[in-house]
Formats: structure tokens, sequence, C-alpha cells
């Protein structure tokens, strides 16, 4: 028998097939140059002004690419910008506000580093650094933000803003994260689900519940994290079980113990709100997960 290939069929890449995607594009307002090895966005794509999704992962963008600069400016249609897997560093965003972005998608790049140059000209060293701006700036359309695998220290200031009225998922999940949230983050009224996952992070501050503040929130997933038992303050305050929505609550791989969370404050509003929520999706056919937020 011959040799058998087990990997899988690479994507097509090439001038004709760009083109032929382009043409494509500039009818359907879809395009996706996923796979392509691309070092800079290529100039004929800021000439489909009629874009609403644009697919740019798995490249080799990276800092200092003047049409990557320009996509808010020229293609004023955009909703949907995948960025995943690319080596963007702190300093290679657009500045997206003035853009009327819904979905943005970052993550697998190095926003919470900052390039820099070596002596020997022909390499730059990433250096971890305290970031506040990986994001130049967000519109008020924006509803998803995806941030996870970034070298992110601290939450960026721009997802910490009134303006994002629209904001209703954020994925941070992976990144360098520590300590208590902050309590900016209750100007974040109509978020609805937060993703967290493996950083370090020991609690809520109670202030985030001031104002409304994550009163929509549904999902919070914490998994692999340093969220301790009850305490005072408490890790995670009685306000988040009884002035949200939450129903979905993820602590796997926390040093936690099911019997612990339970004597937290307000854990029983949660608990019959979790039991509403499971009962209609039973109802509804759903399999039952009979684990305790991942504790079981």
């Amino acid at each position: 028998m011959g040799n058998v290939s087990s990997s899988k069929p690479k994507n097509k890449t090439g001038k004709s097939v760009v083109n032929q995607k382009l043409e494509n594009a500039a009818k359907l307002g879809v395009l996706s140059l996923s796979e392509h090895k691309l070092k800079k966005v290529p100039d004929q794509v800021l000439t489909v002004e009629k874009l609403t999704t644009l697919d740019l992962s798995k490249n080799n963008l990276t800092n200092g690419d003047a049409s990557l600069q320009l996509i808010p400016v020229r293609l004023p249609k955009l909703k949907t910008l995948n960025l995943d897997n690319n080596k963007l560093y702190c300093g290679s965003l657009p500045d997206f506000s003035p853009s009327k972005l819904q979905t943005l998608q970052l993550a697998h790049n190095s926003l919470g580093l900052s390039p820099q140059k070596s002596s020997t000209k022909k390499s730059s060293t990433p250096t971890s650094v305290a970031l506040d701006s990986p994001i130049p700036g967000l519109p008020p359309s924006i509803k998803s933000v995806n941030l996870s695998f970034n070298s992110l220290a601290t939450i960026p200031s721009q997802l910490l803003s009134s303006n994002l009225i629209s904001l209703r998922v954020i994925d941070l999940s992976d990144n360098n994260l520590s300590g208590v949230l902050p309590p900016g983050m209750n100007v974040l009224e109509g978020l609805v689900e937060l993703r967290l996952d493996r950083n370090s992070i020991s609690g809520i501050d109670a202030r985030i519940f001031g104002n409304s503040g994550w009163s929509k929130l549904k999902v919070l997933s914490l998994e692999d994290n340093q969220i301790k038992s009850a305490g005072t303050p408490q890790s995670l305050p009685a306000e988040l079980f009884t002035s949200t929505c939450l129903h979905d609550l993820n602590l796997r791989n926390n040093p936690l113990q099911k019997r612990e969370l339970m004597d937290f404050e307000g854990f029983d509003k949660f608990l019959e709100r979790r039991g509403e929520v499971k009962k209609k999706d039973l109802d509804g056919g759903a399999m039952a997960n009979l684990s305790l937020c991942g504790l079981d």
C-alpha cells in the first residue's frame, strides 16, 4: 500500500485564490483569509467596503501593518473581525471606536507583551510589561470580545468603559490576571457571560455590583483560579448570587470545597435560580448535570 498522509488538507493560498475570494467577498460581504501565511493585510481587502465579516486568523500579522490600522475606517460595515492566532503585540491594533464592530476575536496573540528590539537588529524579543492599553479603543456596538491567551497582567481599561452599552460576552481566559477583580468592572451593566479560566484570580470586589453592575450576568467561569473558602470579606460576594441573573458558575480546580461554597452568604439564592433554569432545560430534553459548580 502507498503512503497515506494523515495530515489535514492545507488551506489553498496564492494570488489567484485570494483574488477569487476577494471577488466573492464583494458580492457576499464575507471574506476568509485564514491560514494564508500573511505578514500584512492585503491592500485589496480595504477596497471591499461591503465586508461585514473578515477572518484573518492563523497568519503572521504583527506590529507595523499600515493596512491593519486602516480597517476600522476603510471597512465601515464590518461587524465581525477574527485576528486569532497571529503575532500581535501591544501597539499592533487600530482604534476600533469609529467602527460598527460587534464581534472581535483576538485570542492567541501577545497583546500583553511589548516587542523590544534586540541589539542584533535581526530579531525582537517580547518583554512582559504592565500594559494598560493593549486595545486602543472599542465601539459602543461591540457585543463580544475574546482576549484569551494574550499574556495580559491586568484587565484592559478599554473594557471598563460605560460607553460599551452592547457588550455581552468577554473571554479573558488563559492570561496572567491575579488578585481581586476591580470595582471598575461595575460599568459592565449589560454583561451576560464572563470567562476568566486559568488565571490567578482570588476574588471579586463587592463594589462591582453597585449601580446595577453585572445585574444581567448569567454565566461566570473561574476554572483553575485561586478562589478560596468564605472569609471576611467573602471571596465571592453575596451580591454575586443575589443581585445578578447568575445560574451557570464554574469553579472547577479552585482551592475550594463544595461544603465551603454552600456556606457562602447568598448562595442559597443562586441555587434556587439554578434549579429553576435546570428544570426548564430538563423539560426541554437536556441532560442533567449533577455537579455543583464543578466541585463534584
